[in-house]
């Protein structure tokens, strides 16, 4: 029955879809065909095959309420599709998830991650991604967030201006950065060393020279020392760093001993770690003859360093007799070892010491191989070359770019040269102010020349405000990092009482330091204090010998006091007309010894040191005077205009101020105008001493200024005009003296608006003629 069913059914429902089919056509068959006969085309229709009817494409909807249903029914079935596509990928995970560990590449060692600064390993659950238990989330760290701004093409970033706090707090980052950089770098190599000290003596033919006692020995957990001479060395080494590291006295005590035991059992590295020792005064007493002595028997055992070091002590006489052959055969067998020092070395003593071309050409291809073992030393060296060295082409261009590249290279003393470029302008255009800052560079990064040339600037006032106490900072700055010049300079300071109170005593400390670095004035100025008696109890023999230092240095003067002392007997045992008139001629040769005589005739002149004779001091004078001298033939002309010590003659006296005013010396010039106001020698003139004070007062002669203004104020010599007495007195320094203050305001309420307006003005423009300090000095001469 069910059977028969089913097939009535199937019967019933072809036929209706049969009828309606041959309906539809009836109805449609005259409009098509009306049509076709309108066009007049005859339409053959081609057999087509007969497709399954769930494959045939369904009629076109007319109605907008069925086209929407359509759309629908659409995405629904689309949305069915994705997800029965989704359910099939899964299947297909899970089939073949039980062979995951298969599949996947093999690891070494099990994936590590880091949960709150711990390493843990990661658990067989944590690998699996379709297990069923629960996977903990994996901390990270993160890095913060750092913002990138992007620059617009064609402008400037802005810059960000912070304050001298966050200046300072950004330097500290900085520099605690790359101490921990530093830091962490030591640690590797130490670690690298520990690892491959066991073979330390396959290597040790690889290594460079010099550098062998650096690497540790460890054996385990503890150190292990090599037995001999070589394990002492090391040991001393160890406690050596300590001492530098923490500053332990007990540290250095140990190492001294250690290196001194070592050294005497022939290590050439302990050798020359003592001579450091003694040559610095690291735990011993400063003796750079026993640091010469360890220095040259670690040379004579081939150790390059020591070889480089015992050129530098023969060169500049430190702890051995000075000797420039000894020197030059040291430097020789230092740069065979293609040691940087002693290539250094070699050329600058070819470059100073001789004047033959080959050698200056020798010179600069030792530099040149220099450059490639140490460039910041190599270059620096080149680069003064072509600055100063004629015979080889001073190229300045040249020189200010390898200058430039020293210091980038961490040479701080390239920065002080380049700033002595533009100071001078020197191949370049002068700019002050640039030189300036590149001293500062220089001075911070370690350099004593760019800390010395600051103290000079902030000592003269160029292109600076002067200050007499930065200038004292900067020198001391300089001298302790061994600059014997700046010690002299601070000397100077304490011997005048120049920003300092005057100090003989500490004058003389520095003074020492100063000669120590073989100054030769320094040994003239302990000379002249001990025949004085200032800052020491006074000991001509002592003067002498000092004399006897600066004579031997090439100063002229102390050449002259070493024949005046031989004349006369002074600190000597006996008095030599031989060595005398011997001292006296060597001096006689060097043309700048006109300052040499005046100071001599001085000493006569005051009784300084020696018996008070004014004929022996005119003597001196006269002879300082016909070399041109300016202060001598002042001086002559004043005892000539005073008269008392000798006979006065104001024709004499206007001879030798004149000569003297040639070289535009203001107090000469203020003088002539002195004779001129009285009458002294020549006819009274008023009007020609206000033009010999204008002179001197342009000098900066701060009595011609102060002369000036009372006679523009009293109508001496001109017309009285208030405005050019303001301007003149105001910049005049005895007008601190004179307490005038109130008389300038004075002055000012008893004129009109319109002179004050002129009194102002002038003043500021001749402000530049202001001097801070008597002319009178003899320190300024």
């Amino acid at each position: 029955m069910r059977k028969s069913s089913r097939l009535i059914r199937f019967i019933l429902l072809v036929g209706l879809a049969v009828g309606t089919t041959l309906s539809y056509a009836a109805e449609h068959a005259p409009v098509q065909v009306e049509k076709k006969a309108q066009k007049s085309v005859v339409v053959v229709k081609k057999s087509q095959p007969k497709l399954p009817l769930w494959k045939k494409k369904a009629a076109p909807k007319l109605a907008l309420e069925s086209t929407v249903k359509d759309v629908q029914v659409a995405a629904q079935r689309k949305e069915q599709l994705e997800k029965r596509k989704k359910m099939l990928q899964m299947k297909k995970v899970e089939a073949s998830s039980h062979w995951w560990w298969w599949k996947k590449p093999k690891q070494k060692e099990p994936e590590k991650i880091i949960v709150k600064g711990e390493q843990t390993r990661v658990s067989f659950w944590k690998k699996n991604p379709l297990s069923k238990k629960p996977v903990k989330p994996v901390v990270k760290a993160q890095a913060p967030a750092v913002t990138i701004k992007k620059e617009i093409p064609g402008k400037k970033p802005k810059l960000a201006v912070l304050t001298l706090a966050q200046r300072k707090e950004l330097t500290e980052r900085k520099r605690s950065a790359q101490q921990q950089l530093e830091k962490r770098k030591k640690t590797q190599d130490a670690e690298q060393t520990e690892a491959s000290s066991h073979w330390w003596w396959w290597k040790r033919k690889h290594e460079e020279p010099g550098y062998f006692w650096r690497m540790k020995w460890l054996w385990g957990k503890d150190i292990y020392i090599p037995k001999g001479p070589q394990g002492l060395f090391v040991k001393g080494e160890l406690y050596y760093e300590e001492y530098h590291q923490q500053g332990s006295v007990e540290s250095l005590e140990k190492a001294h001993a250690l290196f001194d035991n070592a050294a005497n059992l022939g290590n050439r590295y302990a050798q020359f770690r003592l001579g450091e020792m003694y040559y610095y005064g690291e735990g011993v007493e400063e003796d750079h003859e026993k640091a010469a002595q360890w220095f040259q028997a670690a040379a004579q055992q081939r150790l390059a360093p020591a070889e480089a070091v015992m050129g530098d002590l023969y060169y500049y006489g430190r702890g051995v007799r000075q000797n420039i052959d000894t020197a030059e055969g040291w430097y020789k067998r230092a740069a065979k070892q293609n040691n940087a020092e002693g290539l250094v070395g070699l050329g600058h003593l070819y470059e100073m010491q001789t004047r033959s071309r080959d050698l200056q050409f020798e010179a600069r291809a030792l530099y040149e191989r220099a450059v490639k073992l140490n460039p910041a030393e190599g270059k620096y060296f080149l680069a003064h070359m072509y600055a100063n060295n004629a015979i080889i082409g001073v190229n300045y261009a040249k020189a200010l770019v390898l200058y430039q590249e020293s210091a980038n290279a961490g040479n701080a003393d390239a920065y002080a040269a380049i700033g002595e470029m533009y100071l001078s302008g020197m191949g370049v255009v002068q700019n002050r102010k640039h030189a300036f800052n590149c001293f500062i560079k220089a001075a911070e990064g370690g350099s004593a020349k760019g800390a010395f040339n600051l103290g000079v600037m902030y000592e003269i006032g160029d292109e600076i405000k002067r200050d007499y106490g930065k200038a004292f900072y900067w020198y001391r700055v300089a001298s302790d990092l061994d600059y014997a010049y700046a010690a002299f300079r601070l000397g100077e300071f304490y011997s005048t009482g120049t920003g300092v109170p005057i100090d003989y005593t500490i004058a003389n400390y520095w003074y020492g330091i100063a000669a120590e670095g073989d100054i030769a004035l320094a040994y003239v100025r302990l000379a002249d204090h001990y025949l004085i008696g200032r800052g020491f109890s006074r000991c001509p023999k002592l003067a002498f010998e000092y004399y006897c230092e600066g004579a031997e240095r090439g100063d002229p003067y102390a050449q002259y006091m070493l024949s005046v002392m031989y004349l006369h007997g002074i600190g000597v045992k006996h008095y030599s007309l031989e060595d005398s008139v011997k001292w006296h001629q060597i001096a006689d040769r060097d043309s700048g010894n006109a300052v040499a005589k005046y100071r001599v005739g001085r000493l006569f002149h005051l009784g300084l040191g020696l018996e008070k004779d004014i004929d022996t001091a005119v003597e001196w004078y006269k002879l300082s005077a016909q070399q041109g001298y300016p202060v001598a033939q002042n001086e002559l002309g004043e005892l000539y205009y005073k008269g008392g010590e000798v006979g006065k003659d104001y024709k004499l006296a206007l001879r030798y101020f004149k000569a003297a005013a040639a070289h535009r010396f203001p107090l000469a010039e203020y003088n002539i105008g002195l004779m001129y106001y009285n009458g002294y020698g020549v006819g009274q003139n008023k009007a020609k001493s206000i033009v010999w004070f204008k002179k001197a007062a342009q000098q900066e002669a701060e009595y011609a200024q102060f002369l000036l203004g009372e006679m523009y104020a009293e109508g001496i010599g001109t017309k009285r005009d208030m405005p050019q007495a303001y301007a003149w007195w105001s910049i005049s320094a005895d007008q601190r003296f004179e307490k005038m203050d109130e008389q300038l305001i004075q002055l000012l309420w008893e004129t009109s608006p319109k002179e004050n307006v002129r009194a102002l003005a002038l003043s500021k423009q001749y402000r530049r003629y202001m001097n801070v300090d008597m002319i009178e000095e003899e320190s300024k001469h």
